[in-house]
């Protein structure tokens, strides 16, 4: 299964940016998960107004953030 399709069935959606590519999850206070593709790093936190609160990950999104680091040759 690859990192798309793990994310989708845990509700995000993908969406890319130049250098970022994020899967978001919520619509008032989404959960968001950024990789960046030229530092080679992720963040997860969610969408807090005018400050973002880190968020932990449950073990089934960090199995979808190894694989996302896998496809994208990080690991």
């Amino acid at each position: 299964m690859t990192a798309r399709e793990m994310f989708k069935s845990l509700g995000y959606k993908k969406r890319a940016f130049d250098n970022c590519i994020f899967y978001e999850k919520g619509s008032i206070m989404p959960h968001v998960i950024q990789f960046n593709l030229e530092d080679k790093n992720f963040d997860s936190y969610t969408k807090c107004g005018m400050a973002n609160q880190i968020k932990s990950l449950t073990a089934n999104e960090l199995k979808a953030v190894q694989q996302q680091m896998n496809e994208l040759g990080w690991i």
